[in-house]
């Protein structure tokens, strides 16, 4: 995509002697290097690049859009569940089972806090 210093043309440019210098058409500030008008009006004149841009004007966003009531509702997740399992071999236990059917250790359940 050419800079819009070219794509304006050359009654951007003016000479002075020998130098030349680059006059912004909008605000007729005169700034020696191309990039600095390049720079200059893309940051002070961002809207009037848009309109020498060929093709569509950039779509506008759209505001966005409320959810709906259904898109709102927040489901819980089941309370949690306390599992037990042998320290030994892994095996799940039922709260107080003793001793273990995977190994038959003898467990002591006094020993389990639930706070």
């Amino acid at each position: 995509m050419p800079s819009p210093a070219y794509s304006l043309g050359a009654n951007w440019i003016k000479l002075k002697g020998i130098r030349m210098s680059y006059i912004c058409p909008h605000c007729q500030k005169e700034l020696k290097k191309k990039r600095s008008l390049e720079t200059h009006i893309a940051k002070l004149h961002p809207d009037k690049i848009a309109a020498l841009l060929p093709g569509p004007a950039p779509a506008k966003i759209p505001p966005a859009k409320q959810p709906s009531p259904e898109t709102l509702k927040i489901e819980t997740p089941p309370a949690p569940t306390t599992s037990y399992h042998c320290i030994d071999c892994g095996t799940p236990l039922e709260k107080g089972q003793n001793p273990c059917p995977g190994c038959g250790r003898e467990l002591n359940w006094g020993l389990i806090n639930e706070s």
